[in-house]
């Protein structure tokens, strides 16, 4: 019996619907501000710019104490309210975000390039406690399986950002600390217009903080920050090195091809949301593999187009001073097909309270990553660190599938080769998804 049927073809159909058009202003608003950025700043800010955001993401990461993994698990439970964890997550979060200011301000003016120090320092004071906090409360309303009022206070901040960019860029005042200015001006709206939805949820269970709710999320958290950090590294780590041995530039270029390339993503992100917080009420018995199936054959259609796509898409949107991130883009492709599995798997397993296996995986694509690009990257640049990259993503995979195998059942020939009953289930959701649609108005 497949998730879908065992929880609810309908109520799965309408999460899958909301988190796909959530993910889908996501993807769009993040296009259109890498066209701003791209055009406003060009490569070099666009590389100071992306340094400065991998940065506050990081630390926002682990401020949020790794409640986008482990609130699901948590709650279910049933040993702690939303309230406690909630109170306990904003406790350890204040902590864990004042000694990232401390790292910004005592380590930053050595680690990062000194041209925008200031910046960074600004943003650990701004964009890093409104974007934990946001972490936080998107953590929960998912865990409710809101992904309505996700879409709708995502739709509300990015908005503003891209509004915001589009007034810099005419103005002629774009520069990476306006661009950093609006987006903590969107991130705020976000989790602003999350209030009354996270009140809704609650239900009168009043935010507290008790040991209890503390030693729990901190628990959860030790465990799940290395995975999360982890998975952000296995992405981003590349950036880092390009800065470090390739300069701000090439940091721009490649940024603009891991955004696009990471496109493929989409679908496997969607479903992986929406099955963890299942996962945690699923016995081994339900399978997911048909979702694996679908979720793969989409992959492999949008990764072709956007193979075909690849050089006229970059010229003629982001400008000819780009144009190295199209053959980066094409060789990201295969790393991102794999790592679409490593997603899905995760996603299951963690919802299944198989933590660990995240951390190490992902920790081992890390290091994969990382000797890759010291031998490609002073070599063949951009072109280098994509290659090195997809070798990482590979690994990651690859560490995963022995224990998705005997926890799961999975065997590769079960989430990869079509059957004729995915097309039927497609069909299927999609009745209902349009019958819903219909009903509503």
């Amino acid at each position: 019996m497949s998730a879908v049927s065992a929880l609810g073809a309908r109520k799965f159909t309408k999460d899958i619907a909301w988190s796909t058009a959530a993910l889908a202003t996501f993807s769009v608003s993040g296009l259109a501000w890498a066209i701003l950025t791209a055009h406003g700043l060009g490569a070099g800010g666009r590389g100071n710019l992306n340094l400065v955001s991998l940065a506050i993401t990081l630390g926002g990461l682990v401020c949020a104490a790794g409640t986008n993994y482990s609130l699901p698990a948590l709650l279910g439970e049933g040993r702690s309210s939303a309230g406690e964890l909630l109170g306990a997550a904003a406790v350890l979060g204040s902590v864990l975000n004042a000694v990232a200011v401390l790292i910004a301000v005592v380590v930053g003016r050595v680690l990062t390039i000194q041209a925008i120090y200031g910046i960074l320092v600004a943003a650990a004071l701004t964009l890093l406690p409104i974007s934990w906090v946001k972490t936080v409360i998107s953590s929960l309303l998912a865990a409710r399986r809101d992904f309505r009022a996700l879409f709708w206070s995502g739709l509300a901040g990015q908005l503003v950002q891209v509004a915001a960019g589009a007034v810099l860029l005419a103005t002629h005042k774009m520069t990476v600390g306006t661009a950093v200015a609006a987006t903590t001006g969107g991130a705020a709206v976000t989790t602003i217009a999350m209030g009354p939805m996270l009140v809704r949820e609650l239900g009168g269970d009043r935010l507290r903080t008790t040991r209890q709710g503390i030693v729990r999320m901190a628990r959860s958290g030790a465990a799940t920050i290395p995975g999360v950090l982890g998975q952000s590294l296995n992405y981003r780590l590349d950036l880092f090195i390009v800065a470090a041995l390739s300069g701000a530039e090439a940091v721009g270029i490649y940024g603009i091809a891991q955004l696009v390339s990471e496109i493929l993503l989409y679908p496997a992100l969607i479903v992986g949301q929406v099955l963890l917080p299942r996962a945690a009420q699923m016995t081994r018995d339900n399978s997911a593999a048909p979702a694996y199936r679908i979720v793969v054959g989409f992959t492999l259609l949008i990764g072709t187009l956007l193979f075909l796509v690849a050089p006229f898409l970059i010229r003629d949107v982001f400008g000819p001073q780009f144009s190295e991130a199209s053959p980066g883009l094409r060789l990201l492709l295969p790393g991102l097909l794999a790592l679409t599995l490593w997603q899905l798997a995760t996603h299951e397993l963690v919802g299944r309270g198989r933590i660990a296996i995240m951390s190490l995986s992902a920790l081992a694509g890390v290091v994969v990553t990382f000797l890759v690009d010291l031998v490609l990257v002073p070599k063949y640049n951009v072109r280098g660190a994509s290659i090195g990259a997809t070798i990482g993503y590979i690994a990651t995979a690859l560490a995963v599938l022995p224990v998705a195998r005997r926890v799961l059942g999975y065997r590769l020939r079960d989430v990869l080769i079509p059957r004729r009953s995915d097309w039927a289930l497609v069909r299927e959701e999609s009745r209902l998804l349009l019958s819903s649609l219909r009903q509503r108005g």
